[in-house]
């Protein structure tokens, strides 16, 4: 029970990360292709915030998909081996 909670954390805190790695340092429009063509139309294009945003950004995207995989792989090993234990 405490691993998948572990397991369900790392992947919220994941999900976050993404969000605002994209969202606050990358802002790319390509990340939103999905969204309505007047929405995309009202964002304004900005340069970076400051120097490096987007290697920061890429850095939080890059810790945010370690983070999920290790949610996935404890999460597979917990149930392999409770699995074992039970037979």
């Amino acid at each position: 029970m405490k691993i998948t909670m572990l397991a369900i954390l790392l992947m919220m805190l994941a999900y976050f990360l993404v969000l605002y790695g994209a969202v606050g340092f990358i802002q790319n429009k390509r990340f939103f292709g999905s969204a309505p063509q007047e929405n995309l139309a009202a964002i304004p294009d900005k340069k970076e915030r400051f120097r490096d945003a987007h290697g920061i950004g890429w850095g939080i995207e890059a810790v945010a998909v370690l983070h999920q995989r290790e949610a996935i792989v404890s999460g597979g090993a917990y149930r392999i081996e409770m699995a074992a234990i039970s037979r």
